[in-house]
């Protein structure tokens, strides 16, 4: 039986090839990369073979894996392609072989001259500081700061060791410095007038204001409607503000509207509303967009900084309770006739 013998080589990019030992000195492709070359015969394809090994060193990452690489790398920073644990690859070559020493205990005692002694330093754990919040002026209150991962993942593309910057390896976790928070607008709300629901008083810097808006194209076109809502003007930090507020005359009726921050006038006013005769058909509109359109108004489960109100579902009914803070808008549809303040005002 013939004995087969084979050339074991690599190709011009690290593959392992093997072939007949016929074909040495022949053009030959990879096919793996496609790369071309000239088969070597099989004395120097094993003098390359050595000179590899020797050239190459084996050494473990930190988490235990098992990793090679040339030996020009030696000191340089590297990377696991298996748990991308940064460090620095061993040097081999500067180790000096250690010298064996024969005899007795104390012979080997005598030839001891000193000792250094010197105490570990104490080990202090890092610490890092939790993400920082900051209070914004948006209606989505608190938000984190933008913080940096504390630990770069590296690329987990490869299954070679993946060779970093000299200083990859050392370099801190970034973190991004907080962002200063707005300053937060308050309102004060003494000495407020009562002008007209009707009438649309002049705003001061600052000042939040209870008026009538226009109704969209759609809702004008089906029936005629009422809208109160809150407006802060700009270009005021809030000192010296004013609140107007509807007054008990302007609705026609004997109910008094007081002076009050912004979430009780509108406790007030939706009470006065729901209070008028054939009043159902009411929408409710939040600071965030959404818009209730309640079907009862649960009075005696409300307050003046909550209300509570039963609305339709597709499976019966649902109770949901509101502050009256959140309220920016209340809207009276489906009116036979505009209230007669309001024709007043507008042929004024």
């Amino acid at each position: 039986m013939n004995e087969i013998r084979v050339i074991r080589f690599l190709c011009p990019q690290g593959h392992q090839l093997s072939t007949k030992v016929e074909a040495a000195g022949k053009p030959g492709k990879c096919p793996t990369c496609g790369a071309k070359f000239l088969i070597p015969t099989a004395a120097e394809a094993q003098k390359a073979l050595n000179a590899l090994r020797q050239s190459t060193i084996v050494f473990l990452c930190p988490n235990g894996h098992r990793l090679n690489g040339p030996s020009d790398l030696q000191g340089k920073a590297g990377q696991c392609p298996h748990c991308n644990a940064k460090f620095r690859i061993p040097v081999y070559d500067d180790e000096q072989p250690v010298e064996e020493t024969s005899g007795s205990d104390s012979e080997i005692l005598e030839n001891v001259t000193e000792i250094d002694q010197f105490e570990a330093p104490e080990f202090t754990p890092p610490t890092f500081e939790p993400p920082r919040f900051e209070s914004t002026s948006t209606s989505s209150g608190y938000r984190p700061s933008a913080s940096s991962s504390l630990f770069d993942d590296g690329d987990e593309d490869g299954d070679d060791l993946v060779h970093g910057d000299d200083n990859d390896w050392e370099q801190p976790a970034r973190r991004t410095p907080a962002v200063a928070a707005d300053p937060i607008e308050e309102l004060d709300f003494d000495d407020v007038g009562e002008p007209s629901i009707f009438q649309r008083p002049k705003a001061s810097p600052g000042s939040v204001v209870a008026s009538p808006t226009k109704a969209t194209e759609s809702e004008r076109s089906s029936s005629s409607s009422v809208t109160w809502s809150t407006e802060v003007s700009p270009g005021s930090s809030g000192k010296d503000s004013t609140s107007s507020l509807p007054t008990a005359a302007s609705l026609g009726d004997s109910a008094i509207v007081q002076s009050s921050p912004p979430g009780q006038a509108m406790s007030q006013l939706f009470t006065h509303i729901w209070g008028e005769p054939g009043t159902r058909d009411v929408a409710i509109y939040l600071s965030d967009g959404r818009a209730l359109h309640p079907q009862e108004f649960l009075e005696n489960l409300s307050s003046a900084e909550i209300g509570v109100f039963s609305l339709s579902c597709e499976k019966g009914l649902t109770v949901t309770a509101i502050v009256w803070s959140a309220v920016v808008q209340i809207e009276r549809r489906q009116l036979k006739q505009l209230p007669e303040a309001v024709q007043q005002d507008s042929s004024s």
